[in-house]
């Protein structure tokens, strides 16, 4: 984009991809960009730290039932996604020792937060699940009297729903209790 210059402000020539501005209107154009060359395991778990944040909110404030259902859909997923993130990280200052990525995937298949979680991530993922748990949302309930809401994960096949937010903080228990175990630095 070429400028041409008048009595007036400097103003973008008229052309393909650029902006013409008339009389003495200014246009100020501001950009901030963050550029990430490599994406460590940790910007995942800031991820997984800010869903957790989202779905404490909205047991503390009357939220709409979907709002409440894509809250906990986006926990259990970046949850479930971290995994991933740590196991295929290999980049110096991210990538697991051997020892370490052992224990990562016994925590992850065996933890029975981190299970079910990733059940709830996978059912949310496929309109129909040909193997492993269905988990899902069964229920989401705003109390109008002390102002608060929940939700209630049902798996198919067993009788009493668990609730969201505490399977998400056996969760974030559970990948914290890791970290801190292994000393990663997660910032």
């Amino acid at each position: 984009m070429t400028a041409e210059k008048g009595t007036g402000p400097t103003r973008p020539s008229a052309g393909a991809g650029s902006l013409a501005l008339t009389g003495s209107a200014s246009l100020n154009v501001g950009v901030a960009s963050l550029r990430y060359d490599h994406r460590c395991w940790k910007v995942h778990w800031n991820h997984v730290l800010r869903a957790y944040s989202a779905l404490e909110a909205d047991y503390q404030n009357l939220v709409d039932r979907n709002k409440m259902m894509f809250d906990v859909d986006a926990f259990f997923i970046f949850s479930t996604h971290l995994h991933e993130w740590m196991k295929r990280d290999m980049a110096k200052e991210c990538m697991l020792t051997p020892e370490q990525l052992n224990e990562l995937n016994r925590l992850f298949y065996t933890d029975p937060a981190l299970v079910l979680g990733k059940d709830i991530a996978n059912t949310q993922k496929h309109h129909t699940r040909t193997g492993g748990r269905m988990a899902f949302v069964a229920e989401v309930s705003v109390y109008f009297v002390g102002q608060r809401a929940e939700a209630q994960i049902q798996v198919v096949g067993e009788d009493a729903p668990k609730d969201a937010l505490g399977l998400a903080t056996q969760a974030v228990a559970s990948w914290q209790a890791f970290i801190d175990d292994h000393k990663l630095q997660p910032t």
